[in-house]
């Protein structure tokens, strides 16, 4: 059975125990900071039970013991401090790709833009796009995110999208452009043909054909999984996936809500996994997960979900 959402106060009281577990990682965390967490910790018996969970569970993740309040700047305490910065600042970096753009999508939100030439782009979520239109070239930047991109074919000026030294030149068709965090630059073509270029590289991609940038700078041809219609289903709000990773699940989920999702070990991760997922409510999708494979979640409020294997 799908375990419940947190009510209000139990959110705020998960919210409240990260954030102690957090403090009392510092290496700075002073004599008054732990009298000051032992106020909190017996106010209320909630306070203590969420505390430890999170406490035991974090220590989990990379084997590390539990959290020991009363012993400041362990290591599995500052991983979490390290952890949660990181996802902070993940979350908020998004602010400087929006200013620079002249489209945007918040968290959650896919929507689809006319350009000045025709052109349909739709904008997944969390995603950010910059223009460059002149006389000769009708040129796009992808700050962030994954947008697909419907061409308008105009002989006179090509339409080129940029992402992270690699470029991708529609010769009049339908074309996905991502900027990703796990696997860097990658494109997936639905209908026509696209020329993708990375430094000394060059691939003439076809429908149904992908390619992406490694770590090396080299430019590849991949084969997307479940094929180009898979790839770009988040145009009309779904994932589909087909015997992958629940971890790659899980991942894409994450991208359409607040707060991280950590996998706590390979045993769930690796789990294969078969459906269409609603992005539209991703916390049912997350339930619906739970309910159907052996796994459990624990949501402490929004700032983290950790997923783990049930035996």
């Amino acid at each position: 059975m799908a375990s419940q959402g947190p009510t209000g106060d139990e959110e705020r009281i998960a919210e409240e125990a990260a954030l102690w577990v957090a403090r009392l990682s510092s290496a700075d965390a002073s004599a008054e900071d732990r009298r000051a967490f032992e106020r909190w910790r017996s106010a209320l018996p909630a306070h203590a039970a969420a505390f430890d969970d999170l406490s035991e569970l974090w220590g989990e993740l990379g084997k590390m013991a539990p959290v020991k309040p009363a012993k400041p700047g362990g290591g599995g305490l500052m991983a979490l401090l390290a952890v949660l910065g990181f996802g902070a600042a993940l979350y908020q970096s998004g602010l400087i790709d929006r200013l620079s753009s002249d489209h945007w999508t918040s968290v959650g939100e896919i929507r689809a833009v006319r350009l000045a030439d025709g052109t349909e782009a739709t904008l997944d979520t969390d995603s950010a796009i910059a223009l460059h239109f002149v006389a000769g070239e009708r040129r796009v930047e992808v700050l962030r995110g994954q947008v697909f991109f419907n061409v308008v074919p105009d002989a006179e000026r090509p339409f080129v999208v940029m992402v992270d030294g690699l470029s991708a030149t529609a010769l009049g068709t339908r074309y996905e452009v991502a900027r990703s965090p796990r696997s860097g630059p990658e494109v997936v073509v639905e209908e026509g043909v696209v020329e993708v270029r990375a430094g000394a590289d060059l691939l003439r991609l076809g429908a149904g054909d992908g390619a992406a940038r490694g770590a090396d700078g080299r430019l590849v041809e991949t084969d997307p999984p479940g094929g180009a219609s898979d790839a770009v289903a988040w145009r009309e709000g779904r994932i589909v996936f087909s015997g992958r990773r629940l971890g790659d699940l899980l991942a894409e989920i994450g991208r359409y809500r607040n707060g991280p999702i950590l996998v706590l070990d390979d045993r769930a991760a690796d789990l294969k996994v078969s459906g269409v997922f609603d992005l539209g409510d991703p916390e049912a999708a997350l339930s619906a997960i739970e309910a159907t494979f052996p796994v459990r979640m624990m949501r402490f409020g929004r700032a983290l979900t950790l997923v783990r294997s049930a035996s």
